[in-house]
């Protein structure tokens, strides 16, 4: 990448963004919307929290894992949180039911993203739990998914098409002789659904 920089051309990261700063980014406010998913569940007094990420060593799900658990251990220190890892919604699906196997409970489960929620849906129909009363879900979603379940999924929406307007913007400025590099980032906002 560095290479098609020095030859003058543009190259716009987006969504999933290296940690390398001096390049043009454009990804969402993954902090802030992991930071209220946990704000959201604490609210609610949810005490055992099942939080699932995507792969550890991306940086989307680094910086979610982090502020989620700074979040918690903040805010609530008392509150215990399972951290798991699941690479397809297959794995979701396996960490959520495995989670339900153990004598301490979670009270409450974060997902990472849709794929995630699905694998975690997927367990929590085959365990006939009821949500909110069995267990309270939240996801950080594009916001599709999360609408598709009954009742419908509160989840801090991460608007793909906000990012990809934003991406072709700067590809437009950059074309037109923007050299400067800039990291843009798309707000995050909680829609409420009835899962909480």
């Amino acid at each position: 990448f560095l290479k098609l920089h020095d030859q003058k051309v543009p190259v716009i990261f987006f969504d999933r963004v290296p940690d390398y700063e001096a390049c043009n980014k454009i990804c969402l406010a993954d902090k802030k919307a992991a930071a209220m998913a946990a704000v959201a569940l604490l609210e609610k007094k949810r005490k055992r929290i099942l939080a699932l990420f995507g792969h550890p060593k991306l940086t989307i799900s680094k910086k979610r894992f982090d502020s989620f658990n700074e979040v918690v251990k903040d805010q609530s220190p008392g509150t215990a949180v399972i951290n798991r890892f699941p690479l397809s919604i297959e794995e979701a699906k396996q960490e959520t039911m495995k989670a339900f196997n153990t004598k301490q409970k979670p009270d409450s489960i974060f997902c990472m993203g849709d794929l995630i929620l699905i694998g975690t849906m997927q367990a929590v129909h085959e365990m006939n739990l009821r949500v909110p009363q069995d267990v309270a879900i939240i996801s950080i979603s594009n916001g599709l998914i999360p609408t598709m379940y009954h009742p419908k999924i509160t989840f801090v929406e991460t608007s793909g098409y906000k990012l990809g307007k934003l991406a072709f913007k700067r590809m437009m400025e950059c074309l037109k002789g923007s050299t400067f590099m800039q990291e843009i980032t798309v707000e995050s906002v909680l829609v409420r659904g009835g899962s909480l």
